[in-house]
């Protein structure tokens, strides 16, 4: 299913929202303390 693959399909449930949220917040943190190591 492409819209699922892409991730822009509705989440179902709360957990799934709440995954993925932290799935990208996680990513943000890693991104932050890249940019920081390398400033």
């Amino acid at each position: 299913d492409f819209a699922k693959a892409v991730g822009i399909e509705k989440p179902r449930t709360l957990d799934e929202l709440l995954l993925k949220d932290q799935a990208y917040m996680q990513y943000e943190e890693v991104e932050v303390a890249d940019a920081i190591r390398h400033a």
